[in-house]
């Protein structure tokens, strides 16, 4: 039997627990239990006593019907970046004729980590992107241990965050009195646990659509090329329906998984929803399919172009060959592939985690694209326990777990997961579909295609700082 592995995945929508053990080929699920998110909003913890509570419910559950015990897990850190800034500084070896040891390279990456930043402010995360040694100009991070040489020159790409969105998560597990074995990255955890060895050598994207926030992350050669997290996700697309139909969160959400689609162009023009008034003295309202798609399409379009605009700024659009992956609880959305084809012009596909590292006796529910980052967070593990430098940047500043003489410091990141689940169980409340004719419209209250709920893109280019005329 392999050692036990917990990870916890903190998400907007959705606080997930699960318990696995490694075998030789992956890993195995033991437990996985959800529940609704309390105190989180996108990604990052406003209330550490409601998140405790929440989390506490769940370990103790898997606690009692499992039988063990859980006193460590490796757990992910979410929220939006506050900026990504280059960072490059030069060391003199003492020994230029020895070979870079994986304890000099972890000490660059603590380095980097050890950027000077505001009393607000932490560096969540360091990107390397090339080293130069001697006359040896932009080495390969992962030809970097090994080679010899007396200058160093060492370029990162920094990840600066708040320092609440670590801080806040480290008192909540001090609280818990649970040890973090490792703080990663969320948008590396979901790329472990959906691409193949193929798209992370050939160049790809990930997009993760949650509820709160959407993570972008460009992985090519094997490294990752660049990060980003985007402030507007599946919550933005539920609001501009509620809006727009002037109905509840909860409708609007269910209206959005049961009946919307990305594109309108492929809704019947009689297809129509009818939600029912549970105030009393209200008439019901009616929504058409094609009004309800117009918005979801419209929302859709605006995050992934955000989505676009940021691989297009940081020039690494025709390298991503192997095409865009869409995950994230979001990524259940009827169509959202097609959309995506029209807007990258690059293929699509629509991830869950990977069998080929979970075995497929584990529990059906982990098999999902709202699962992909806590399966990522195990698998990641799962490599360090191994020695190993997790992919999809195996040579990345985790390279440091392999030598026991540096300093481990703190690494962390963004995300969020869009939990889905739940949704389904409330299709009763008061929302049903109809073919309405036109003498049932006169007795209907009819929802009206008005003004358009104010578009996120001026708010999505106002959080990159640029205006909608120097879009890409």
């Amino acid at each position: 039997m392999g050692k036990r592995i917990t990870a916890i995945d903190l998400g907007t929508h959705t606080i997930s627990v699960l318990v696995c053990e490694e075998e030789n080929d992956g890993i195995r699920v033991i437990a996985y239990e959800r529940t609704n998110s309390d105190g989180i909003k996108k990604g990052i913890i406003y209330n550490i006593q409601k998140t405790m509570i929440a989390l506490r419910m769940l370990i103790n559950k898997i606690q009692e019907e499992k039988g063990i015990t859980i006193n460590e897990a490796v757990v992910n850190i979410s929220g939006r970046l506050k900026r990504c800034e280059p960072y490059s500084f030069e060391i003199t070896r003492r020994e230029p004729n020895s070979f870079i040891s994986a304890a000099e390279i972890a000490k660059m990456n603590n380095e980097a980590m050890s950027y000077p930043v505001k009393g607000d402010e932490k560096v969540l995360y360091a990107i390397p992107t090339s080293f130069d040694v001697d006359d040896h100009i932009g080495k390969d991070f992962k030809d970097l241990e090994g080679s010899i040489g007396r200058d160093v020159t060492c370029n990162y790409n920094l990840m600066i965050g708040r320092a609440v969105q670590f801080n806040n998560i480290k008192k909540l597990f001090e609280s818990l009195k649970i040890n973090v074995t490792e703080y990663i990255l969320t948008p590396i955890a979901s790329a472990r646990s959906i691409l193949t060895k193929d798209e992370r050598e050939l160049g790809v994207a990930v997009i993760e659509i949650g509820a709160g926030t959407t993570n972008v992350i460009v992985i090519k050669e094997d490294q990752i090329k660049h990060i980003a997290v985007i402030p507007f996700a599946g919550a933005s697309i539920t609001e501009d329906i509620r809006i727009a139909t002037s109905t509840s969160s909860m409708k609007s959400e269910i209206m959005k998984v049961k009946y919307g689609t990305c594109l309108e162009s492929s809704v019947l023009e009689n297809k129509t929803i009818v939600v029912k008034d549970n105030l009393g003295g209200r008439e019901d309202k009616m929504v058409s399919f094609k009004d309800l798609s117009h918005y979801i399409e419209a929302r859709v379009t605006e995050i992934l172009e955000a989505v676009l605009y940021e691989i297009k700024e940081n020039g690494l659009m025709n390298g991503i060959t192997a095409g865009i992956v869409i995950t994230g609880g979001s990524s259940h959305l009827k169509r959202i592939s097609e959309l995506a084809e029209s807007i990258f012009k690059k293929s699509v596909r629509i991830a869950i985690p990977s069998n080929k590292f979970i075995l497929s006796e584990s529990n059906k529910d982990i098999f999902s694209p709202n699962a992909v980052t806590i399966a990522g967070l195990a698998l990641c593990e799962r490599d360090r326990l191994n020695g190993i430098d997790y992919s999809p940047a195996p040579d990345n500043v985790w390279i440091k777990k392999n030598s026991n003489s540096v300093n481990q410091g703190e690494f962390k990141e963004q995300h969020i997961v869009f939990g889905g689940e739940e949704e389904n169980n409330e299709t009763e409340q008061g929302v049903k579909t109809t073919n309405v004719s036109k003498e049932d419209k006169k007795s209907v209250k009819k929802v009206k295609k008005e003004k358009e709920p104010k578009s996120i893109s001026e708010r999505i280019m106002d959080f990159f700082g640029v205006s909608k005329n120097n879009e890409a």
